[in-house]
């Protein structure tokens, strides 16, 4: 009896330590797998399809993905924190959806705000006072690509900004004022940029704002709306709001 009892203890321990080594061996074996692939070229991320409206995407956003993910695990990347940096980047994108396809690609897709304004090129005026008339004819476009795409022959019917030669950082700016005047409901009439300066001038319900492009957008459009919200109040209708100071300078309509 006591026999049986020792071998039966003893076999107890033997299918324990076996079952104890397959795990180890498991452990081991699966631990070296992804080790493996750590290190393996195979599974870091190579190529990057990324398209908008059945176009290839633009060459900037393009850039700034890859410098995020190229070359890094594939299971490593976090497709909604490279939609959101996308998003957050370039204000134009309305939305970005990223796939994986394993080993070692990825997939965005993109989807672009339907267009707000065009962009022109003609010779702005390099003061604030002095009068602009926009040309008869002007090269126009939106941005694309190439900060501007010209020439475009047919008039889409939007409101225009004129620039005196094309300037991709300085369109990007542009959209980015463009898109937070656009979620204060502020309608752009018309707009320019004056010649060799970072200032725009943009006529918004007959009134001339000068927007400093070297400031945050969304600031000076969050103070934009709290004057015009004032002084509707009040009722002083507002003429002229310029941004280039350290305190916006505010211009009423003379009785």
């Amino acid at each position: 009896m006591r026999l049986r009892s020792r071998l039966a203890r003893n076999q107890r321990r033997l299918n324990l330590f076996w079952q104890r080594f397959a795990f180890l061996l498991i452990f081991l074996a699966v631990g070296g797998f992804g080790l493996g692939c750590y290190f393996s070229d195979w599974f870091r991320v190579e190529g990057i399809f990324c398209e908008a409206s059945g176009e290839k995407c633009e060459e900037m956003i393009w850039l700034q993905v890859s410098k995020a993910v190229i070359g890094k695990p594939i299971w490593l990347i976090n497709r909604q924190m490279v939609a959101d940096d996308v998003l957050t980047e370039f204000s134009w994108v309305a939305s970005t959806e990223v796939k994986k396809y394993w080993p070692h690609s990825l997939e965005i897709k993109l989807r672009y705000h339907q267009p707000a304004v065009e962009i022109c090129l003609a010779e702005t005026p390099t003061e604030i006072e002095d009068q602009f008339v926009p040309p008869k004819s002007a090269e126009c476009g939106l941005r694309s690509r190439e900060a501007i795409e010209l020439p475009r022959k047919k008039d889409l019917g939007l409101p225009k900004i004129y620039l005196t030669k094309p300037d991709q950082g300085l369109v990007i700016v542009l959209c980015r004022l463009v898109t937070d005047l656009q979620k204060e409901s502020l309608v752009i009439q018309e707009g320019w940029v004056l010649g060799g300066q970072k200032i725009a001038v943009i006529v918004i319900g007959g009134r001339r704002i000068i927007f400093s492009l070297e400031k945050e957008s969304a600031g000076q459009v969050d103070s934009l709306q709290a004057i015009l919200t004032r002084a509707k109040i009040n009722d002083r209708p507002v003429s002229q709001v310029d941004f280039r100071f350290d305190k916006p300078v505010v211009r009423f309509v003379k009785n």
